[in-house]
Order: structure tokens, then C-alpha cells, then sequence
């Protein structure tokens, strides 16, 4: 991925190479599948990284306080239906 590449040069110049920064080179990139993933929001992606990088703390169970995008949408209607 470039933004690894990126990263990666940057801690290279910034810092000396280390073997960290070697192990950061070569590790895989895995994706976590949430079950909060949105599907038509990407107008709130930096709101979503900077509670992401909040709440992860490296372990399986990840409680972010993120709700699933169709409660979302539900919750929303009935707030509106409530105000009609």
C-alpha cells in the first residue's frame, strides 16, 4: 500500500532505520471486518479513523460504540415520524 511505503520512507528519514521499521515494511496489511461498516458514508470517514484510533486497543473484542448503518437509518425515520 502506498501510505505504508509512505510511512515507512518518512520513519526511515526521520528516525534511523530500525528493525521495527524493517518489520512495518514487510508485515501484512489486515483489513477488520466491522460489523459497523458503512456502505454509503464517506462523508464522516475522519470522524470514523479518529474514534477508531480512540477505541482499538488490539484486541478481538472491540467495543467502539459505533452502531450498524441500518440502525442508524432507523433510528433516524423514527425520530422523524415522531416530529410529524
Amino acid at each position: 500500500m502506498l501510505q505504508r511505503r509512505v510511512l515507512v520512507l518518512y520513519l526511515q528519514k526521520a528516525l534511523k532505520p530500525t528493525p521495527a521499521i524493517k518489520k512495518l515494511e514487510e508485515s501484512a496489511i489486515e483489513r477488520k471486518e466491522t460489523e459497523w461498516r458503512t456502505l454509503t458514508n464517506g462523508v464522516d470517514c475522519g470522524v470514523f479513523t479518529m474514534l477508531h484510533m480512540e477505541t482499538y486497543k488490539g484486541k478481538t473484542l472491540w467495543l467502539s460504540g459505533f452502531v450498524k448503518e441500518d440502525e442508524v437509518n432507523n433510528r433516524q425515520n423514527s425520530q422523524f415520524h415522531q416530529i410529524s
